[in-house]
């Protein structure tokens, strides 16, 4: 059996207050005025032993009959699966006119997705599930282009002293920056 690699992004339908903090530390604390904007997503990936089709099945399932990925009465989503085109996105418009970096954070000791992977298999019965990962997913928009504008999504992404660095404490937790156009593909560009 073929393993297939299912990634669900989740978005508030409403504004949200965590990325208007951020912009605003950005801006005011940081001084970083090419921060354009920031917007914050729920990431899961997740492992399946399963044919496209039936891990397609599944990750509907899960999001129609649970709130354990996305709540439908506060949030939207998307997957996609083995990294091919977006099911029910695109959740983000990216303006030509500046660059877009993701910055994904994940905790090394990742609680969140093992528990997600309990409940899968022992409350819902799903056995191909294999792993779940749990991420959040910064979406700046920069108006610098590269390679500034990836040097400054790198700066930001780990907090390593005072005024450099906000997402991801290195503690705990993994960064990763991203090319906005290369991860949603030609989806919302």
């Amino acid at each position: 059996m073929p393993m297939t690699h299912a990634e669900v992004l989740v978005r508030l339908i409403v504004p949200d207050p965590w990325s208007f903090t951020v912009y605003d530390t950005l801006q005011r604390k940081f001084h970083i005025g090419e921060i354009l904007s920031v917007e914050r997503f729920k990431c899961w990936q997740i492992l399946f032993n399963a044919q496209e089709e039936a891990t397609i099945s599944m990750v509907k399932r899960i999001l129609s009959t649970t709130t354990l990925l996305a709540n439908p009465n506060r949030d939207m989503w998307c997957m996609r699966i083995n990294r091919k085109g977006w099911i029910g996105g695109p959740l983000w418009n990216l303006n030509h006119s500046n660059d877009y970096y993701l910055i994904r954070v994940t905790d090394i000791e990742d609680i969140t997705g093992e528990g997600i992977l309990r409940i899968l298999k022992n409350r819902l019965g799903l056995d191909a599930a294999r792993k779940v990962t749990y991420s959040t997913m910064w979406l700046l928009g920069i108006s610098t282009r590269e390679p500034h504008s990836r040097r400054l999504a790198e700066r930001i992404a780990v907090a390593r002293k005072r005024r450099v660095g906000l997402f991801a404490n290195p503690h705990f937790q993994v960064a990763e920056v991203i090319k906005a156009s290369s991860y949603f593909g030609g989806d919302g560009d």
